[in-house]
């Protein structure tokens, strides 16, 4: 049985790609140890698993020096490994994936949750975008195979490091609609990161005046804080509600109890413009009508299944427009719930499971 190694710079509990990706290789035979770093959030690391998994501690948790002292550990701990293939999620984890690989004499994949050097974060950060794009351009033409979320970052990042990018899509898990409790009032759900860039500002600012819609808030970051005093300062009825981090099927029961969800970005990332981020499919599973950017693989989706209320720009006018739409018009909720349960049928994780299997297979047998 081959063993594969998958390092990630995140708290496990985050991460719902690499817990569907390491799930599946265990159950078809790969064993997998699956490595992170130590952060305290919601009182645990990470959730149960049925294959290995491992937390780094780290000294540094922001800031280059955090990425200098995680890649050493993260070298340390590989060469002393006994592992067939290292899969190295985004960039900042590919040097020492790539370093202790090719010593080991190993595989080493790249999957690329996002277009990293093209975070909000680094926008305005020119020199050390530049550093990221050196390391990139460095370490990337060296994995053996690399892949990516979607078509649209697929064309990008194989354009610009002149090498393949497949695509395995953040597709959740089928499940069956069941009857769900539906609140009162209109709610409207934001589940992921609060980071910039995330539309959240806005978006509480257009909630915070409306009388007759909720705003369930589910996860945490950087920004935790400062969105929790703009809702105290703004809100007028007591309508915006901060959930904290909610996994698994805690998560899933209030996607299934809300009214719509959301996914807003700026375009001034194109991380975030050829992003395919893992709540607008878990709004599709759900059967959730949801507001979503007109980015190519929002539209992409939008245009195949009809399932999106699809906004120009990050602007209060259209966020306010979009939800009061979706509100007042009955048959057009109805049409895109109805458009929802048909495309959970194939953008389903049983559906894209056999093109990262694949992956793994043809790497391992080369």
């Amino acid at each position: 049985m081959a063993r594969v190694i998958a390092a990630v710079t995140n708290n496990l509990l985050q991460d719902q790609r690499m817990r569907r990706t390491c799930t599946s290789l265990h159950q078809h035979g790969f064993i997998v140890h699956l490595l992170g770093r130590t952060k305290r959030m919601d009182g645990r690391a990470s959730l149960s698993a049925p294959y290995q998994q491992t937390l780094l501690p780290v000294i540094f948790h922001t800031g280059p020096l955090f990425y200098l002292e995680y890649n050493l550990r993260l070298f340390c701990l590989l060469i002393r490994q006994d592992f067939d293939l290292v899969c190295a999620v985004d960039l900042d984890t590919l040097p020492a994936c790539i370093l202790a690989a090719k010593l080991k004499q190993k595989k080493c994949l790249l999957d690329s949750h996002e277009y990293f050097t093209e975070v909000p974060e680094l926008i305005k950060r020119p020199l050390i975008k530049r550093c990221w794009e050196l390391l990139g351009h460095v370490f990337v033409p060296l994995a053996d195979a690399c892949y990516t979320v979607g078509p649209a970052l697929s064309a990008e990042l194989s354009n610009k490091y002149d090498k393949r990018f497949s695509v395995v899509r953040n597709v959740p898990k089928r499940q069956e609609l069941t009857v769900s409790f539906i609140p009162e009032k209109f709610t409207i759900l934001y589940q992921g990161m609060l980071n910039q860039g995330r539309g959240l500002e806005q978006l509480i600012d257009v909630v915070a005046a409306m009388e007759d819609v909720d705003l369930w808030i589910v996860g945490e970051g950087d920004l935790t804080a400062d969105l929790q005093l703009q809702a105290k300062e703004r809100c007028r009825y007591d309508n915006i509600i901060f959930k904290g981090f909610v996994f698994g099927d805690a998560l899933r029961q209030l996607t299934l109890s809300c009214s719509i969800g959301v996914n807003l970005l700026c375009a001034e990332s194109a991380s975030y413009r050829f992003s395919l981020a893992n709540k607008a499919l878990d709004y599709i599973q759900a059967g959730k009508p949801s507001i979503q950017m007109n980015f190519p693989e929002y539209a992409a989706l939008n245009k195949a299944y009809g399932v999106f209320l699809c906004i120009d720009e990050l602007s209060h006018q259209q966020i306010h427009d979009a939800i009061r739409r979706l509100k007042a018009d009955k048959d057009l909720y109805e049409q895109l719930a109805k458009q929802c349960t048909i495309a959970a049928a194939d953008l389903c994780w049983e559906r894209e499971e056999p093109r990262l299997l694949a992956i793994y297979q043809q790497v391992l047998s080369t």
